[in-house]
């Protein structure tokens, strides 16, 4: 179990956790991971592994190349909460930032609380380290 802080500037943390902040935040971790893979492991060109933003829609995405195609992972910002999912719909996770009572910004999937990382984890493992052609 977590430890509660004594003194916390919670006002801070939980503006650092609104659902904007939180999504730019994931935004900028998930393209952290994207580099992190790309820097350990060296594919062929066609199997590269590309973070795409696009400035004029609240959205990013993670692409593979394959031979059979590309999957890739869309996270969405919404008016009330994140989705993420892969391209054919078979993963869908919707989830939503809060402030916890240990002062950590964390992530509400399903019944479920998860780090941010986690979240990552869960999005990309299958697309970063276990790709299937669709």
């Amino acid at each position: 179990m977590e430890e509660t802080p004594e003194k916390l500037d919670w006002v801070t943390r939980r503006a650092d956790c609104e659902l904007d902040a939180a999504f730019q935040k994931l935004a900028v971790d998930v393209e952290e991971d994207v580099g992190i893979f790309n820097s350990r492991f060296t594919l062929e060109s066609p199997q590269a592994i590309v973070f795409r933003k696009r400035a004029e829609y609240p959205m990013f995405s993670v692409h593979r190349r394959l031979p059979a195609g590309t999957v890739k992972v869309v996270f969405s910002l919404k008016s009330d909460r994140i989705e993420i999912e892969d391209e054919c719909g078979v993963q869908a996770l919707s989830v939503i930032p809060f402030l916890a009572d240990s002062g950590r910004c964390k992530f509400q999937v399903g019944g479920e609380e998860i780090e941010q990382w986690q979240l990552r984890r869960k999005a990309l493992e299958a697309i970063l380290f276990k790709p299937t052609p669709r």
